[in-house]
């Protein structure tokens, strides 16, 4: 199995620590972070005099910057807000995320019947999320062998990569919730982590922060994907390039850490970072950044692609072999190899992977 590497964790003073003692109003956590002795954070203060304590040294000048962001960033989670499922979070006057704020980790005693129900409820209530949640796990549980393959690797100390297609918000979630469902394992759970965009903190779900949610299916990283998106945001100026490297700075130090400490063995992520377009009756899978490239390479025994189509009217479901990564075979391989002609066959239209440019 991979052995990590020697990094020098912390080496940019974004390491956050986490303390399971305090509630956070805004998004209905049960985990809050600190940099120091675990701190417990006094949430009868203001939004500005709460993040000075728990990351000190944001200058006036940074307050306003992250404020301006998280503008932007609430106005997309409000489009996403009205197309229904989701509700987004009422915030007071003063708020503001801390971007440095990227990692909220899983809760302390996961169940499998929480997550399912959870699943259940998020997929519809009316009947159609039961048979839509065992739908996935189903499918999964079809491809025996690879779930042997995967509590093989990961019980032995490998790590796994779930890769999937992404349309809607909560879909790589509900393919991960149904791989630990079929998978059976709770340690499993507490040593999977997912990847989600800055506008998850500002949504609601089934009457809970999205984040809360989440977490009940592993630890939660929040990244500014490297995407056409962000860099039009930048250029704009919505968002600051510095902001992008405060967090992504940290969610490299947080994730380095957790590797060397042994404390991941699944992630589940859309690799490109943004949702699938379709135009013409052709869905498009943007480019992998070629950070999450070498993530993958450098870090993973195995890659797991999974593809999903899921509406309020249907979700059909396919999901892949464990794939070993030979030598020269990159991410961007499987995208295009195995992942796309997937999707192709679930969702009845041309899918194409866009490889990033040279």
């Amino acid at each position: 199995m991979r052995h990590s590497p020697g990094f020098s964790p912390g080496s940019s003073g974004f390491i956050v620590k986490h303390c399971h003692n305090s509630i956070v109003p805004l998004l209905g956590l049960v985990v809050v972070f600190a940099l120091a002795n675990h701190a417990n954070i006094c949430y009868n203060k203001t939004i500005m005099e709460r993040s000075q304590e728990a990351f000190p040294g944001l200058t006036p000048e940074q307050i306003a910057m992250y404020a301006a962001a998280t503008k932007s960033l609430r106005n997309q989670a409000a489009r996403h807000a009205n197309l229904g499922r989701f509700k987004l979070i009422e915030r007071p006057d003063d708020y503001y995320q801390d971007f440095r704020e990227v990692y909220y980790p899983p809760v302390n005693e996961p169940s499998l019947e929480i997550i399912a129900s959870t699943c259940r409820r998020i997929l519809g209530e009316d009947g159609l999320g039961y048979s839509n949640f065992d739908t996935l796990v189903d499918v999964f549980y079809s491809n025996a062998k690879a779930i042997q393959q995967a509590k093989d690797i990961m019980e032995s100390g490998g790590r796994i990569m779930l890769i999937t297609s992404h349309r809607e918000l909560v879909d790589v979630a509900m393919v991960m919730a149904a791989a630990q469902y079929a998978i059976g394992s709770t340690d499993i759970v507490k040593r999977t982590r997912l990847f989600v965009g800055p506008i998850t903190k500002e949504l609601e779900i089934v009457g809970r922060s999205a984040i809360e949610a989440l977490q009940n299916s592993g630890g939660v990283i929040v990244s500014l994907p490297d995407t056409d998106s962000t860099e039009e945001q930048i250029a704009s100026g919505e968002i600051d390039r510095s902001i992008k490297e405060v967090t992504n700075t940290a969610v490299k130090d947080i994730f380095e850490d957790q590797i060397i400490n042994d404390e991941i063995s699944l992630v589940a992520t859309a690799p490109s970072g943004s949702t699938d377009q379709e135009t013409n009756n052709i869905i498009t899978m943007r480019p992998v950044s070629r950070g999450t490239d070498v993530l993958a390479r450098r870090y993973f025994d195995a890659l797991w692609p999974a593809a999903v189509v899921m509406s309020d009217k249907q979700l059909v479901f396919e999901v892949g072999d464990i794939l070993i990564l030979s030598k020269g075979e990159t991410l961007h391989d499987v995208m295009e190899n195995k992942l796309a002609p997937m999707y192709q066959r679930i969702s009845g239209k041309n899918v194409v992977y866009q490889r990033p440019k040279k």
